[in-house]
C-alpha cells in the first residue's frame, strides 16, 4: 500500500478536521475544505457564525503545509501533517 497523507486542522470546537490524500501530495503543498465547517456546532446546527460566511455562498479556505512539517503517523502507512489555514483570497484565517 502507498504511504498516505492526513492533512488536518483544529477547529473552533477543538475537534481535528481533514482528510486522506494521496502520496502525491506528501511534500509542501495545500488541500481545500468549506470554510462553513466554522459554522457547524455540536449538534450539527448550521449557525451563521463570524467567519464561516454560512450567507455568502460558502466560500472554500486553504489548509497548507510544509514538508518539513509531516511526521510519521499512528495509522499503518499514513504520514500525519498539521496545516495552517487561509482564505479564498489568500489570506491567514485567525
Amino acid at each position: 500500500m502507498n504511504t498516505r497523507l492526513r492533512a488536518m486542522f483544529c477547529d473552533h470546537l477543538s475537534i481535528l478536521r481533514g482528510k486522506y490524500l494521496p502520496n502525491s501530495k506528501i511534500g509542501t503543498d495545500s488541500s481545500r475544505f468549506c470554510r462553513s465547517t466554522f459554522g457547524v456546532h455540536y449538534d450539527k446546527d448550521l449557525l451563521d457564525a463570524p467567519g464561516a460566511m454560512m450567507m455568502q455562498g460558502l466560500p472554500d479556505m486553504e489548509l497548507r503545509w510544509a514538508e518539513a512539517d509531516i511526521r510519521e503517523g499512528w495509522e499503518r502507512s499514513t504520514h500525519v501533517v498539521l496545516g495552517d489555514l487561509y482564505d479564498d483570497a489568500g489570506a491567514p484565517l485567525g
